[in-house]
């Protein structure tokens, strides 16, 4: 049995990878073709209302999350009626939710005119009215489903469950652009991925009854599971609305500010900054359930501690390659993708992944706390960093435009991620940080040289001029990065990773 969870969880990474790949590689494509098709202020609006909507999302009240952890609990207790009581209270709970973000949506869709009256022309406050509709029945879809998301991770079925996301994020794209070269407006965008949602919802829902057993049993309404569960659930909402506070009040406050061609331009960073939490999110998405069961038997300290700083290494490597490239290569990259008008977009970038790293290396202790049962210390240090973004976004946006917006989120990360949480980590999680940054500062020291040296060498060659000089330095600048990292830095254990992988594919 955990030789089979182990595959589901190694499977499940790669599979991660896979979806990472495909997503990289389809947003270059597909972010310039909307731009082209659509146009930049129909792109703009249609990242402006998906940045609203993302509030909408925070309603979730982090039960999803909390209904993996206590899945896992009570499957490692074997007490089934347990788990019978909560996927069924939970699937009642998302329907009341349901209800309330219809109310919600409702009265946000009256006042959208009076809201963006000063940045919108009349068609696209029409047009905007449409979108905000489809995007939330998209989102009503999207907790419909969640119940049955938390049932097929907390059983480890990471296969499938990546596999499906996958198939969505291959076909989609194609859809959106077929539809769109026929009708290009962001409502035809929105149309096929409703669709699509609404899809991946019934293969979920068919997987969990059929595949998986997975029966609703009602035994009444059990208040002690509702009070297990709360203090967990209530600090993942927090932390969901500081969440939505640092990735989408600037762009909100753009659209509001300046125009929707603004909010295009960051959303443009935005497309950038969220591959690159998801490089690190691969690893670590799929530890919940296995962290859960470790704090279920009773694991020490040095166990959390080991795989705190393995997960954390293996993140960095990726994290700090990545970059080191886009320091290097970013204008290049922006130059071939969207084109120079958009040269800003490098700073926006640079202004957030680099404190953002800190907390994507350290995100295993995010799932240490949430098995813990202690994620509510994550929510009070995030709703003070939450204040101040917003805060140092509305006074900054005016003096800096939307700079201003990616210097205040960069900062308060920086704050929350890179001290406050580092602190907690170390006194009060028992994680030795010390001893995590010291194994990490190798790593940085290679990263900071080769880009420091890699900069100087190549900025004498115009990269601009040609795709194919373009690209083969980046793999030539690749194969020396990691080959230093490798004949320097790499330990055992993380030879061993590479080692044990190419055998599999030699076979």
């Amino acid at each position: 049995m955990n030789q089979t969870l182990s595959t589901q969880r190694k499977l499940g990474t790669l599979l991660s990878y896979a979806m990472l790949l495909c997503n990289t590689i389809i947003n270059l494509a597909y972010v310039p073709i909307l731009l082209t098709f659509i146009g930049i202020s129909e792109f703009g609006l249609y990242r402006l209302l998906g940045s609203i909507i993302a509030y909408f999302n925070i309603l979730d009240f982090g039960l999803s999350t909390t209904i993996i952890r206590f899945l896992v609990k009570y499957r490692v207790e074997n007490n089934q009626k347990c788990i019978d009581k909560l996927i069924t209270m939970s699937l009642i709970l998302y329907m009341i939710i349901g209800i309330i973000l219809c109310l919600i949506g409702l009265v946000f869709y009256y006042f959208i005119p009076t809201i963006f009256s000063d940045s919108l022309t009349p068609g696209m406050i029409n047009s905007a009215k449409t979108i905000f509709i489809l995007l939330l029945i998209n989102l009503l879809m999207l907790f419909s489903s969640k119940v049955f998301d938390a049932i097929i991770i907390s059983k480890e079925r990471f296969v499938f469950h990546r596999l499906i996301s996958l198939l969505q994020i291959i076909l989609q794209p194609f859809f959106i652009v077929a539809t769109v070269y026929f009708y290009p407006t962001a409502l035809s965008v929105v149309i096929v991925q409703t669709l699509f949602n609404l899809v991946l919802a019934i293969i979920k829902i068919i997987y969990c009854r059929y595949k998986l057993k997975v029966v609703f049993r009602y035994y009444g309404w059990d208040n002690s599971i509702i009070i297990s569960i709360r203090n967990l659930s209530i600090s993942l909402f927090v932390v969901s609305v500081v969440d939505q506070i640092f990735w989408q009040s600037s762009q909100l406050l753009i659209g509001m500010k300046i125009s929707a061609a603004a909010v295009a331009v960051y959303a443009i960073a935005s497309q950038i900054y969220i591959n690159y939490m998801n490089i690190s999110l691969a690893i670590s998405g799929t530890l919940l359930p296995k962290v859960t069961t470790m704090v279920a038997e009773n694991y020490d300290d040095e166990s959390f501690q080991e795989l705190f700083l393995r997960i954390g290494r293996l993140q960095f490597y990726l994290l700090s390659f990545i970059t080191s490239c886009f320091i290097i290569f970013g204008h290049g990259f922006l130059h071939y993708w969207v084109g120079d008008e958009f040269s800003i977009v490098y700073s926006i970038t640079l202004l957030i992944i680099i404190p953002f790293t800190i907390d994507l290396i350290q995100n295993v202790g995010l799932a240490i706390m949430q098995a813990r049962n202690v994620f509510h210390i994550r929510a009070m240090i995030y709703t003070f960093v939450g204040i101040l973004n917003i805060v140092l976004s509305y006074y900054w946006i005016d003096l800096y435009g939307v700079i201003g917006g990616a210097l205040a989120t960069g900062l308060c990360m920086l704050i929350g991620n890179g001290l406050l949480m580092n602190i907690y980590y170390q006194k009060y999680l028992k994680l030795d940080i010390f001893n995590f940054w010291k194994k990490i500062f190798p790593i940085l020291f290679v990263c900071i040289l080769t880009t420091f040296l890699g900069n100087i060498i190549l900025s004498q060659i115009e990269l601009q001029k040609s795709i194919y000089l373009f690209i083969s330095s980046i793999v030539f600048y690749s194969l020396i990065y990691f080959t230093i990292q490798w004949k320097f830095i790499f330990n055992s254990y993380e030879k061993g990773i590479f080692y044990s992988v190419v055998s599999k594919f030699n076979r």
